[in-house]
């Protein structure tokens, strides 16, 4: 369930950042931010990591768990917030978000 969005944008930031906050039995489960990238930005050219067809990376830092990869000229992080979540379902997780067309 979203129970929170924040949309952050700097002075001078023609891209800002979305950021969604999914909760799970009332507790913060994953965030996932998205924004605008450069078609040429390869920062987000992951080491293989397999999410939605893309390369991404994944880094597993003492309890800072974090999934981001480009697609379709946006780049996306997913923060696994909650100890339980694991990467295997939290991939299974993206791999069924689907776009939402806001008229």
């Amino acid at each position: 369930m979203i129970k929170q969005m924040t949309l952050t944008s700097f002075e001078n930031d023609l891209n800002p950042e979305l950021t969604i906050t999914y909760f799970k039995d009332d507790l913060p489960y994953f965030s996932l931010s998205e924004f605008a990238i450069e078609e040429n930005n390869t920062a987000f050219d992951g080491e293989g990591e397999n999410i939605r067809g893309f390369k991404g990376n994944k880094t597993d830092m003492e309890g800072f768990r974090l999934l981001n990869w480009a697609e379709d000229g946006y780049g996306y992080s997913v923060i696994l917030l909650h100890p339980d979540l694991t990467f295997e379902k939290m991939n299974e997780i993206i791999n069924n978000m689907e776009y939402v067309q806001v008229q």
